[in-house]
């Protein structure tokens, strides 16, 4: 530009930058973006799941909850049953009520075969989202991934006050040094489904074609 030094350009540079640096980074307001309500969780989790395709069951308290689930396992005909090793709600209730019948109740399955002849997987979670229904497990020794992917039947265990608004709730009250860290979380929203071949839509290729959750309120 004509008439202005370069010592007048570097400088008129410098106050800018001199000015970003005191200015510091932008806020940003996630509360705006959020569409979930305080002590609206239960309610719509319920919502979402369900229209993701979730059967949802309430159980007032750890022995409806175990009763719900023995009869799910009837239902599904199931012969061999995966259970998660590490504790969650109800679970003990679940493990009394399988006992003792013609269910082979397995907790730390041995092999693949083991595995993939299983006819029902029995979890707890880690957390859900009410906003979009989905399921946060956390894979680690005490809860191992397959046992929610590779039985046809998945049935997972919810307290009441493991749901939380939105992912941004969750990752405020999981942040790195609040919480142990398992090896990785998964998320599941409905029964597993693909349209890869045709773009035709099934159900339970790739994971359990039916997802169970009881949501135990006590």
């Amino acid at each position: 530009m004509p008439g202005v030094s370069r010592q007048h350009i570097l400088g008129r540079v410098r106050d800018a930058l001199q000015r970003g640096k005191a200015a510091g980074p932008d806020r940003v307001d996630h509360n705006s973006a959020r569409i979930v309500a305080d002590g609206d969780f239960v309610r719509r989790f319920t919502a979402m799941a369900s229209d993701a395709g979730m059967q949802i069951h309430q159980a007032a308290d750890a022995s409806q909850a175990a009763r719900l689930v023995a009869d799910l396992v009837q239902q599904a005909g199931a012969h061999r049953v995966l259970i998660e090793p590490g504790p969650f709600v109800a679970r003990d209730s679940i493990a009394e009520a399988l006992t003792g019948g013609d269910i082979e109740l397995v907790d730390e399955p041995s092999n693949d075969e083991v595995l993939f002849s299983a006819d029902v997987g029995i979890t707890g979670v880690h957390a859900a989202i009410a906003e979009t229904g989905s399921l946060m497990l956390r894979a680690g020794p005490q809860a191992p991934r397959m046992i929610s992917l590779t039985p046809p039947v998945h049935v997972a265990l919810l307290a009441c006050g493991q749901i939380v608004g939105d992912l941004l709730d969750w990752a405020s009250s999981h942040a790195p040094g609040k919480q142990p860290a398992g090896t990785y979380e998964i998320l599941i929203t409905g029964p597993s489904k693909t349209a890869d071949i045709e773009l035709n839509l099934v159900t339970g290729v790739h994971g359990p074609g039916e997802v169970h959750v009881v949501i135990v309120r006590d």
